[in-house]
């Protein structure tokens, strides 16, 4: 990966952990997030914190990027 991919992966971890981490504090329920759903929040942090990478990777990269980082998530059930 280059800086730019692994700054967008990075971003996207964070997001995802930030659920996993909602869902061990009681916040949210294991098993209401879907792996789409799991993506799109990525997706939005990625493009509210990461403005610079997402001009120059485009929007295909992005998306199997934070695929990627959903597929991370501890408690999916997909």
């Amino acid at each position: 990966m280059n800086a730019f991919e692994t700054m967008v992966y990075e971003t996207a971890l964070e997001s995802v952990g930030s659920f996993e981490n909602s869902i061990l504090d009681g916040m949210s329920e294991k098993g209401t997030m879907t792996r789409d759903k799991m993506m799109q929040y990525a997706r939005w942090d990625v493009m509210d914190e990461c403005p610079r990478e997402v001009r120059f990777l485009g929007a295909k990269r992005i998306t199997e990027l934070c695929y990627k980082a959903a597929d991370e998530f501890e408690f999916r059930t997909w």
